[in-house]
């Protein structure tokens, strides 16, 4: 597989992460609480900081924890 389609690959796993990472935060939490993780531009949101993000949408048990457990946002580092 030619390395660029390996790239455009994993981006996509990447998008297909997040986007199963809002749907849960959503479901559990609501659509405020996507919001406000989301669309605030305060945090870069790499790898890492993803799977921390999952982990903390599993222990969490409210909004506020989880909104203070990770942060006021979060966002895709542009590449």
């Amino acid at each position: 597989m030619p390395r660029s389609a390996v790239f455009r690959r994993s981006e996509g796993i990447e998008e297909g992460r997040l986007t199963l990472l809002r749907q849960q935060i959503n479901r559990k939490f609501g659509a405020d609480t996507v919001r406000e993780l989301f669309d605030a531009p305060d945090l870069p949101l790499d790898r890492e900081r993803v799977d921390t993000l999952a982990d903390a949408v599993v222990d969490c048990d409210t909004a506020e924890e989880l909104l203070a457990r990770v942060g006021d946002g979060v966002t895709a580092e542009e590449a």
